[in-house]
């Protein structure tokens, strides 16, 4: 049997950040569950929204706090989080990339290790390629998971995304090891 991996999986931003927690390696984990070889299991998703009317720092904040609350309720061993991709909007750029900042501090601090997937690969391994848009990827998401059609924000869709691809990514090279 192979050891349990807490996966927690980021979609950064200071306005909506999606998270999901994912394991692999268990039989025993209770939530959506993968069809696939991967053996993901996801424990929790959502999103953290901050209002517009807040200060950025009390949005910094409030994603800061948030993120303790989900480490310490389901302590990831790992974290994915997806890179910066260039924005036309340089504000919003530096307000995302702040949040990351953030974000990865708050991970490192909690000796979680820290991987980063640009959203090509994680198109890349969700629907097999890399140029896919984004309503693809959440088709494959939702037949994969059976998420039917629960209603889930693009944001937390994107977490998922990038909790599978960090899973596959593991399984992967766990198969080049032997």
């Amino acid at each position: 049997m192979s050891q349990v991996v807490t996966i927690l999986g980021i979609d950064p931003g200071y306005g909506r950040m999606g998270w999901c927690v994912g394991q692999v390696g268990s039989e025993n984990a209770v939530g959506k569950t993968s069809s696939g070889a991967n053996d993901l299991k996801f424990l929790g998703y959502d999103c953290i929204e901050t209002a517009a009317s807040l200060s950025i720092m009390e949005r910094y904040q409030q994603i800061q706090l948030t993120l303790q609350e989900i480490i310490q309720k389901y302590h990831p061993q790992e974290a994915a989080l997806e890179s910066l991709f260039f924005h036309s909007n340089q504000k919003t750029v530096m307000r995302v990339s702040e949040a990351r900042g953030l974000i990865i501090g708050a991970l490192l601090n909690h000796h979680i290790a820290c991987f980063e997937y640009t959203p090509l690969q994680i198109k890349q391994a969700v629907t097999g390629f890399g140029q896919a848009e984004k309503s693809a990827v959440e088709r494959m998401l939702r037949l994969q998971f059976n998420f039917g059609h629960d209603k889930i924000l693009d944001d937390t869709m994107d977490a998922i995304g990038v909790t599978m691809t960090h899973a596959t990514s593991r399984k992967l090279s766990q198969l080049t090891k032997l």
